[in-house]
């Protein structure tokens, strides 16, 4: 991310909002346990109860909890969904994640990164990168040193339906130590000076291998010169075929009060939005790239979620972002 777009807050957040969502998978499509080991210990104490689940589940219902999650469910199964597909249809061997965060989706997906040998360069902030690294290796060291019979993740995940066995760890282990790599930098700054230069430094193959960039929910914390540097480094760079998914806020607003009115109240102000579907398609043609799927926040909540949380939803679901991913069709200049 950038340096004021939230830091460890927003990350935390979020995983707290999956955690707690997995405990419901088959009403929300969230199987995310995994982000129970960055959360506080309580956290996770609370959700081994039910009665103390139900309570957290009601407060969150009566919060503005409920209304992220509802936005953060689809969102999450749509970049779930680009990973699986760019990776098993597409044949893309390689995968930035700008502003990654506390994403767990590597290791959920490490078995089909793994047998498919795709490298995944991972980018944020210094202190949340370094956070990031110490949790998850302290996290997989003790998956594996723990005994074979031994329930290993009974303290993140205490539901039979979403424990995961230990052999899966075992290849999460190998895939992070081979096939993982950390860049530590400002994307509002530091990507020509130090996250390029790195990305290539690691073995970035910008000539021969197409790419997959995920970029979520990050563009509109970037100053719009930030973002034109990305995408130019697509355009000039990147090989035909490789592909961008990102997530486009816009300023509009039905109902007076915009998603970026919220943001702003929370210390997180958007720099970058595109405001209208013409400028969402005249973005990406400035930069060369075709968009393959373009929806709307409101669309893709429709799509994708069920009774938990429109059963009892009455406003107006609000349009405040679009989901997009656009691929590289000709050739990168010199």
């Amino acid at each position: 991310m950038c340096a004021g777009s939230g830091e460890k807050r927003t990350p935390l957040g979020v995983n707290m909002v999956r955690y707690h969502l997995s405990f419901y998978p088959n009403d929300v499509g969230i199987n995310d346990c995994l982000a129970g080991m960055f959360l506080p210990y309580f956290i996770r104490v609370v959700h081994t109860q039910p009665y103390l689940r139900w309570l957290f589940s009601a407060f969150m219902s009566t919060t503005k909890w409920q209304e992220a999650a509802m936005v953060m469910a689809p969102r999450w199964q749509f970049f779930d969904d680009l990973l699986k597909n760019s990776v098993e249809k597409d044949d893309i061997r390689q995968i930035i994640l700008l502003g990654g965060g506390y994403s767990t989706q590597i290791l959920r997906n490490s078995k089909l990164l793994e047998r498919n040998k795709v490298t995944v360069f991972h980018i944020d902030l210094p202190k949340l990168t370094e956070s990031y690294i110490s949790t998850v290796n302290s996290f997989l060291l003790g998956i594996n040193n723990a005994s074979e019979s031994s329930d290993t993740l009974s303290d993140i995940c205490p539901l039979d339906n979403i424990n995961i066995p230990k052999t899966s760890h075992d290849i999460a282990i190998e895939y992070w130590k081979n096939y993982v790599k950390f860049i530590s930098g400002d994307l509002n700054t530091d990507w020509e000076s130090k996250v390029v230069p790195e990305l290539l430094g690691l073995g970035l193959n910008i000539n021969t291998e197409k790419i997959l960039i995920i970029f979520e929910a990050v563009a509109q914390y970037l100053q719009p010169q930030a973002n034109e540097k990305i995408f130019e480094f697509i355009a000039q760079k990147c090989p035909k075929g490789s592909k961008i998914g990102w997530t486009s806020f816009t300023r509009d607003s039905t109902t007076g009060k915009t998603r970026a009115d919220i943001l702003k109240n929370i210390g997180e102000p958007v720099l970058f939005s595109l405001d209208s579907q013409t400028q969402v398609e005249e973005w990406h043609k400035r930069f060369r790239l075709s968009i393959k799927e373009c929806i709307t926040s409101a669309d893709l909540i429709m799509q994708r979620l069920n009774k938990y949380f429109l059963k009892n939803h009455e406003k107006k679901i609000e349009s405040h972002t679009r989901y997009i991913i656009a691929e590289k069709l000709d050739i990168p200049t010199v």
